[in-house]
């Protein structure tokens, strides 16, 4: 779930220290180990913290690109062979339907899982609302794999 195909400069250390303290609090507000030692340092030097939330994996990701931006994601699932196309014409249309500055999106990674994703930035951010983004994104999850899962 980590990694890039081009060259980025390294975070700087303080945001590095911001999204690790961040990551940590998170852990701390849910009960999880703290992040320390588990967070994974990308190719290119950026991070990733993967949250299991009902089973359902959510990754937050500190990019190097820019400094101050996280990418949250949540792994919705396999799309369905059997019913794709009707499985991606519906986020098409929901891509376009939520389309705005930051707003969320759906992509597929290279295992063709669904994602829904969310861009926010850093400076935002408190543990409590992380941790609200992500139960919301794996609720979402679930009730997604209830409609278009068992239909494999």
């Amino acid at each position: 779930p980590c990694s890039m195909q081009r060259e980025s400069p390294p975070t700087s250390p303080q945001s590095s220290a911001a999204f690790v303290s961040l990551i940590n609090a998170t852990c701390e507000l849910v009960s999880v180990a703290p992040a320390d030692t588990w967070l994974d340092v990308g190719a290119h030097g950026y991070l990733c913290a993967t949250f299991q939330i009902d089973g359902i994996g959510c990754i937050v990701s500190h990019r190097p690109t820019d400094p101050d931006l996280l990418l949250i994601h949540c792994v919705f699932g396999p799309v369905p062979e059997a019913r794709s196309t009707e499985a991606l014409l519906a986020l098409l249309q929901l891509n376009l339907a939520l389309h705005g500055g930051h707003s969320p999106f759906f992509a597929a990674d290279t295992e063709r899982n669904l994602l829904l994703c969310v861009d926010k930035r850093l400076h935002d951010l408190h543990a409590a609302h992380l941790a609200q983004i992500l139960e919301n994104l794996a609720t979402q999850a679930l009730a997604w794999r209830e409609v278009w899962l068992p239909h494999e």
